[in-house]
């Protein structure tokens, strides 16, 4: 008996493409918060074969903390193929005497006089 195989699908070597992925963003937070929210359009996931899953590691409208925080999206197609994209959230965080905090140093501008103040986080002890 001879049998004939029409595989009507190929096995698919290509990878996903994520478009409009958003580029870096340097949010301030609000003065005296500890986080800022974000907004941001989501991406959008494409193959020829088919989307199997696409998910993001942080969601528009997320209130994130003050530093960097990398925003990964990740596309599987219906054979395993996976792609990946992100951008990076740093937030800066903004006092209400606008004093400014990154990487645990706090920053004085220029034009602010030097002067003795309560330091909200322990371990920021230099005025630059």
């Amino acid at each position: 008996m001879l049998t004939w195989y029409y595989f009507t699908e190929s096995p698919d070597f290509e990878l996903p493409v994520i478009d409009g992925v958003p580029g870096n963003m340097n949010p301030n937070t609000d003065p005296g918060l500890p986080t800022a929210v974000v907004n941001w359009t989501q991406p959008t996931a494409m193959d020829d074969s088919g989307i199997d899953t696409f998910t993001s590691s942080h969601n528009s409208g997320f209130a994130f903390p003050i530093g960097e925080t990398f925003v990964s999206f990740t596309a599987t197609d219906i054979y395993g193929n996976v792609a990946i994209a992100g951008f990076v959230i740093l937030v800066i965080g903004m006092f209400a005497n606008n004093f400014v905090l990154y990487n645990m140093t706090l920053i004085r501008p220029s034009h602010t006089p030097q002067r003795t103040c309560g330091v909200p986080r322990a371990g920021i002890h230099r005025f630059i």
